[in-house]
């Protein structure tokens, strides 16, 4: 399922690298834009996608969530982060199913950073669903609508394809 992340990335040229978090495979896309829809800011878009292999709990989403922002925080480059720069995260997780808790918690309104925003997403490669946040908040409402098409382009359009390529018909599992 990762290799549909890693090979989205490298086409778009926003392939940064492999790592792990616990003992699970994660594939890292970034990428830094300046634009002016977004009054005149300079963003540094994280893209971590991580393939979990038992049920999302609560405290796993809440952990791998933060960690995201954290490294996020720390490995944008250019600008001072909230002076016309903003750092984005977009945690992914591909996991077999969510919790109800976690659930609830990925289709709420995400928490707020100075300069920094988080919209995470759960995968559940059992009932082939998608979880995120879809509204538009107040507080960053410029960014939303860029944000949205970083989870269209990067998330959705490759979790289709990967859904289309493991369909029951296919060899490969998910």
């Amino acid at each position: 399922m990762l290799s549909f992340f890693k090979e989205k990335f490298e086409q778009d040229g926003i392939y940064l690298k492999a790592d792990h978090y616990k003992e699970w495979p994660m594939e890292v896309g970034y990428k830094k834009e300046f634009k002016w829809r977004l009054m005149a800011t300079q963003a540094n878009t994280f893209i971590m996608v991580l393939h979990c292999d038992e049920p999302l709990s609560l405290p796993v989403y809440h952990k791998y969530v933060g960690g995201c922002m954290k490294y996020a925080n720390k490995n944008h480059t250019g600008w001072p982060k909230g002076l016309q720069s903003g750092v984005i995260s977009i945690p992914v997780i591909i996991c077999p199913s969510a919790s109800a808790e976690v659930k609830a918690n990925v289709l709420s309104p995400p928490g707020t950073h100075f300069g920094a925003f988080e919209l995470p997403v759960v995968l559940e490669t059992e009932t082939r669903q998608m979880y995120y946040y879809e509204k538009t908040q107040f507080w960053g409402w410029a960014f939303y609508p860029y944000i949205h098409k970083q989870i269209r382009t990067y998330v959705v359009d490759t979790w289709s394809r990967a859904i289309s390529a493991t369909s029951p018909s296919s060899e490969e599992p998910i």
